[in-house]
């Protein structure tokens, strides 16, 4: 499973559930990376049309905010059973 938050939008909620194995084995590094780069673009296009805490303008996303090509991960780790956290930076 994997959940996704982003400062200043409280109200939404994202959460996906992802296969991390294959009929060949576990997902590896890169193919985890694109399921997390997918989920996000998801997330970006919902979260676009939301409102966002005036405190937080600079973090907004979408076309006039952050975009998924701002995005580079840094880091995917289990963090308990099936659940996934990411480490995202924003690249400006």
């Amino acid at each position: 499973n994997l959940s996704y938050q982003w400062p200043g939008y409280p109200q939404v909620e994202w959460y996906r559930s992802v296969e991390v194995t294959t009929k060949t084995g576990p997902l590896t590094r890169a193919q985890l990376g694109y399921v997390v780069v997918g989920n996000y673009m998801r997330f970006i296009e919902k979260t676009q049309y939301e409102s966002i805490n005036a405190a937080e303008r600079h973090r907004k996303v979408g076309a006039d905010g952050i975009r998924l090509e701002n995005l580079v991960i840094l880091s995917v780790w289990n963090t308990y059973e099936n659940s996934w956290q990411a480490e995202i930076a924003v690249d400006l």
